[in-house]
């Protein structure tokens, strides 16, 4: 009975069995921002009116990942999470969740959206607020020593990627050409390429990233 009910989850068949049972297997051993992402993937694609089938299709991660990532089963890389925010046409930060606006808004540590990717120890940090559709994110990377961290898909086109380092060494690979970046060094590029980062020194390797979208910018988008 449970491979049948996992197969209909599978093809992304809707009904309320299939979606009680995936209600109550998001939670399971996922941390909170691991089912964080779970359930925002799991909206997001249901919002659309997308099937499993079509969503991996679109982002190229295999149908059967998908549903693990949203049941809570499997911890997605950063990597992977990059492509399914591509594939649904959102940002990263937007699968962390969304603030409520306010004129002032103080976020502090311990309110800030964090991804951990679980195989390489990569940290992505949302140093902005969450807002949907806005023309602007702050980001923290840190990539632990040793570690390299993607490639990542390219974004949509007009969106681009302003990156200093703030500790450590750090190698930024962008359309597979290699840049050494120093503490205090750094980077513009268009981010509609792939995109990797990789510590090149001793201990960690910090830096951060402001992602815009040029086309949100022009229209006077927030």
């Amino acid at each position: 009975m449970m491979n049948s009910h996992s197969q209909h989850s599978d093809d992304g068949e809707r009904g309320s069995v299939v979606d009680e049972i995936d209600d109550g297997m998001v939670t399971g051993e996922a941390g909170q921002i691991e089912s964080r992402v779970s359930r925002r993937i799991r909206e997001l694609r249901r919002d659309r009116g997308m099937t499993l089938q079509t969503l991996a299709e679109k982002a190229g991660v295999s149908k059967s990942m998908i549903s693990k990532v949203e049941r809570g089963e499997a911890s997605p890389s950063a990597a992977t999470v990059a492509r399914l925010a591509a594939g649904l046409g959102v940002t990263i930060s937007s699968l962390l969740g969304e603030h409520d606006r306010h004129d002032v808004l103080l976020l502090r540590r311990a309110d800030q959206a964090a991804f951990v990717d679980p195989e390489t120890g990569f940290e992505r940090r949302s140093m902005s607020p969450i807002f949907p559709s806005r023309g602007l994110d702050l980001v923290q990377v840190t990539v632990p020593q040793g570690a390299t961290a993607g490639p990542f898909v390219g974004h949509r086109y007009g969106v681009e990627e302003y990156l200093v380092v703030v500790e450590g060494r750090l190698g930024v690979t962008v359309g597979g050409v290699n840049h050494v970046l120093q503490t205090g060094d750094a980077i513009f590029y268009q981010a509609h390429v792939a995109h990797q980062y990789a510590n090149l020194g001793e201990g960690p390797a910090v830096a951060l990233v402001v992602i815009g979208d040029i086309r949100d910018l022009r229209e006077g988008r927030d």
